[in-house]
């Protein structure tokens, strides 16, 4: 497995091809989601860390400046927030009663980023993919997820959604090549996303302060069309300026 490398983009092609970053004149660009009906948004740090300025593309199209709430140090994480818009919808944080909901091997879930720089704003791209597997990050505390998918397009901070709606992770860096046998079957994977699961996001949060929503693992499956929606309407471009 590759040591980590944060990602841009992850973009679809006939086999799976992950960039290691995408870089606009000036700046650079991923994906975030909210969390909150306030304007409150999760992200990667290695996505905000060090912009002058951030300006989010909600679902409308229109730009909108956000603000620093807060960066982690221990993870790759970050929450910002905007102030003039109020969100279409937002993702909960998947639990168990009072406990966090992990995601579990060879779960389906969803994620949505904007996988194409010049469309960005316009198109996000929503698809499917599989909990594959636990793995011990780099601080030692195996707070990562491995997904993949045989059809997957995303970005740097998109979220990793359930079949309620609720999230369970955040994507931040790519995976190297290698197989994996999943239950039932047998399937070998180009490249693989890892992502920060619930425990890391729930830690993070809750050491800053942060007040978030959270939906009852186990909840009704949503049809699909609607699932869609709630993911294209709660995530975001994000412009960062250096």
């Amino acid at each position: 497995m590759s040591a980590y490398r944060p990602l841009a983009f992850l973009i679809l092609a006939a086999t799976f091809v992950m960039s290691s970053g995408h870089a606009t004149a000036g700046g650079r660009i991923g994906t975030g989601f909210f969390i909150r009906d306030d304007g409150v948004l999760l992200t990667n740090r290695h996505v905000v860390e060090g912009c002058r300025t951030l300006t989010v593309v909600p679902v409308d199209g229109r730009r909108y400046p956000a603000r620093s709430l807060a960066i982690s140090s221990t993870y790759d994480l970050a929450a910002i927030r905007v102030d003039r818009y109020k969100p279409i919808s937002i993702l909960p944080l998947r639990a168990y009663g009072r406990n966090v909901s992990v995601p579990d091997e060879g779960e389906e879930v969803m994620t949505g980023g904007f996988s194409d720089p010049e469309r960005a704003g316009e198109r996000i791209s929503i698809v499917d993919g599989i909990v594959v597997d636990k793995v011990i990050a780099s601080n030692r505390l195996p707070f990562d997820t491995i997904m993949l998918s045989a059809i997957r397009s995303g970005a740097s901070g998109s979220p990793v959604v359930d079949i309620g709606g609720a999230f369970v992770g955040v994507i931040h860096s790519a995976t190297a090549e290698f197989d994996r046998q999943l239950p039932g079957q047998f399937s070998r994977f180009d490249v693989g996303a890892k992502f920060h699961n619930n425990n890391a996001v729930s830690d993070f949060l809750t050491r800053e302060g942060i007040q978030f929503h959270f939906r009852e693992a186990g909840a009704r499956m949503l049809p699909r069309l609607q699932l869609v929606g709630l993911v294209n309407n709660s995530t975001v471009l994000i412009e960062c300026t250096l």
